[in-house]
Formats: C-alpha cells, sequence, structure tokens
C-alpha cells in the first residue's frame, strides 16, 4: 500500500515553516506602510498570497498524479521540462540557504556567542541533511507532532507577555497609511513565501487529492493569521520604531518577559520554538530541491548521491555567506533579487505553462498524460 501524507499533515508543514519567518528577521517592520498600520496589511497580504498562487494551484489540480517536475516535462516535452525542472531545484536549494544563514546568524550573534559560526552552520547542515535522509513520509508524520509544540510554546510566550501591553500604541488606525501603501506592503510581503512548492512537489503523495485549493487557503490564514498577532504583540510592547532597528524581535520580546524571576532565561524556549520551525524550513527545501534533481535524472527515492552533493553546496555557500557578512539579514541587494526570483519561479513561469497548457490541451489529453 502506498504511504500518504494527509492534508492536515501538509497544512501543518505550510504554517510551521512559514512561521519561521515571522519569529526571526520579522520582514513586515520593513514594509510599506512602515507604521503602526502594518497588521492591517498582514491581513491584506492573505488575499495577495493566494491569489498570487493561482496558477500553480491551476496545474497542481490537473496533473494530480504528477509532481511539477513531471507535468513541465508533459506541458513543454521533455528537454525543456527538464532545464526548467532544474532550475526550479536551484531555486529550492536557494530558499534553503536563506533560511539556513538567517538561523546560523541568528544563533551565533543572539544565543551562542561564543561558539564559532562554522561550527554552528556544520551541525545544523548535518541535522537537515539527516532530516532529508528520513525521506517525505517520515518527515510529514514528523511535524504533526513537533508543530502543536511550536504553536503551543509561541503561544504561551505571547500570553506571558500580557503585562507589558501598551495598546495606544497601534493608534491611530489608518490615519498614517493609504490603501496604495496597504496593497503595496501586502503583494511585498507575500514574495517571502514560496511555502507553496511543498504541496506541488509532494501532490503525488497527498492522500486527498481534491482538498489542494483547501490547503494552500488554510495554510495562509493560519500562518499570517499568527503572524498578525505576533506582529502586533511586540509592536505594542516596543513599537514599531524600535521594531526597525531590531534583528530579531520576537528573540527580543521573549528576553522581555518577566514571571516573579521563577524562570530565568525564558528566551530559550522562545529558541526551541523557532529552531523546530527554521530546522523544518531548512530541510523541507532541501527535500524538494532533492526531489526535482532525482526526478530530472530518473532516479529513485533512495538515491543519496544528489542528497550528498546538494546538501555539500548548501553547507559551503552557507559557510561561505556567514564568514563573509557581518549582518546578513540587512542584505538590500539579496532581498531584491529574492523578489525577483519570487515573481519569475511563482508567477510568470506557471502562468506560461498555464497558456501552453490551453494551446496544448488537446494533444496532452489524447496521450492521457494528465490526472
Amino acid at each position: 500500500m502506498k504511504e500518504c501524507i494527509t492534508s492536515k499533515q501538509m497544512v501543518a508543514l505550510i504554517t510551521l515553516t512559514r512561521l519561521s519567518t515571522g519569529l526571526s528577521i520579522m520582514p513586515t517592520i520593513d514594509i510599506r506602510p512602515y507604521n503602526q498600520d502594518i497588521w492591517i496589511m498582514i491581513l491584506v497580504s492573505i488575499i495577495y498570497t493566494t491569489a498570487l498562487m493561482t496558477p500553480l494551484l491551476f496545474l497542481a489540480n490537473k496533473f494530480r498524479s504528477s509532481t511539477m517536475i513531471g507535468y513541465f516535462q508533459i506541458i513543454y516535452g521533455k528537454s525543456i521540462g527538464k532545464v526548467l525542472g532544474f532550475f526550479y531545484g536551484l531555486y529550492f536549494l536557494i530558499n534553503s540557504f536563506n533560511t539556513a544563514t538567517i538561523q546560523s546568524e541568528l544563533i551565533g550573534s543572539s544565543i551562542l556567542t561564543d561558539t564559532s559560526e562554522s561550527l554552528i552552520v556544520i551541525a545544523m547542515m548535518l541535522t537537515c541533511i539527516y532530516c532529508v535522509s528520513r525521506g517525505t513520509i517520515s518527515g510529514l508524520r514528523s511535524v504533526e507532532v513537533l508543530a502543536p509544540v511550536s504553536l503551543t510554546i509561541v503561544i504561551i510566550l505571547m500570553m506571558l507577555g500580557v503585562n507589558n501591553f501598551k495598546y495606544y500604541l497601534l493608534l491611530p488606525i489608518m490615519a498614517d497609511s493609504t490603501i496604495l501603501d496597504i496593497n503595496l506592503g501586502a503583494m511585498e510581503l507575500s514574495t517571502y513565501f514560496s511555502e507553496v512548492f511543498f504541496l506541488t512537489m509532494f501532490i503525488p503523495y497527498l492522500e486527498n487529492k481534491d482538498d489542494i485549493n483547501k490547503i494552500l487557503v488554510k495554510s495562509a490564514i493560519y500562518s499570517l493569521g499568527l503572524l498578525t498577532i505576533i506582529v502586533i504583540i511586540c509592536q505594542i510592547i516596543f513599537g514599531v520604531e524600535y521594531l526597525k532597528h531590531s534583528n530579531f524581535p520576537f528573540l527580543i520580546y521573549a528576553r522581555s518577559i518577566d514571571i516573579f524571576d521563577i524562570v530565568e532565561r525564558i528566551d530559550s524556549v522562545a529558541v526551541v520554538a523557532w529552531l523546530i520551525t527554521s530546522i523544518y524550513r531548512v530541510s523541507s527545501f532541501l527535500l524538494i530541491s532533492v526531489a526535482a534533481f532525482r526526478e530530472i535524472f530518473n532516479k529513485n527515492k533512495d538515491e543519496k548521491i544528489i542528497l550528498l552533493v546538494l546538501g555539500l553546496i548548501l553547507s559551503s555557500t552557507t559557510l561561505y555567506a556567514v564568514n563573509t557578512r557581518s549582518v546578513i539579514i540587512s542584505r538590500g541587494d539579496i532581498l531584491f533579487l529574492k523578489n525577483i526570483l519570487f515573481v519569475f519561479f511563482v508567477v510568470i513561469i506557471p502562468l506560461i505553462s498555464c497558456i501552453v497548457y490551453f494551446i496544448r490541451r488537446k494533444s496532452i489529453e489524447g496521450k492521457g498524460s494528465y490526472n
């Protein structure tokens, strides 16, 4: 009997990995409208996050028995399809790299300050490579257990800071922002979330393929809804201006919690939640990168060489980055490139693929190549 992934597990994976971004760099602070109304922008981004994924969702629903690497070969032919698959495999690896560098920066600068950054990267990479080696099904089963743990920690930490809340820091609402600012910010925030590819690469394993649309919508509501609450809490503790100059706002918030001197270093609890989300994010993007290259080179899921090669590339580039840049998360040039890559891989190529599909629809259906 073929092992399957449940809709619940997929929603948990996408929600958990998106939460990693909010618990670390909290990108909303540096996005329009740059003021106390950023929480409104996050809520609006739920619409854009879902809308921008429409071409990918359409293709996923049409080719339910194939990964996106597989249906690119159906739509464009094997040669062009494999070339596109190769670049998508690299894009997935870049996403894993971005998270790995942020994770190394946070641990090295805020937690294990006396530990070599190279040692931190090596330990992290070994952990992530091991997680990927366990396979897709094992990873998705574990996320069903660890996601509630991480979310529970985050929720408890948010409740513990209630005595320090300054609600007036949310005011005035929409007095300093325009509708255009809110919408532009929402569109930009959407480019931080490429987790839809977990769904498009794991569709063949999905137990109920009728839930594809529901999975994406639910994960967007859950993850961005939770991110809204996290941002609001950090905002009513510190204010927007303070957050703009903070590298890791949620960690700073956790360190500000004071509960009768009973618990010392409560920020270590926040680190546990953050590590769970970050390791899953790095591992998941590495996993789909490995899966993409295995499919391109016609290797089975137990083949390990591709994992070792990509793991070595990821480890080497992460080591180079953390040892040559002092503050990784302040790299405006990389963020601009990230936005360009997102538009290209999430919107433009899938949109063109939809057009080509409609042009070649009869020949594709005639070959019995979809669903």
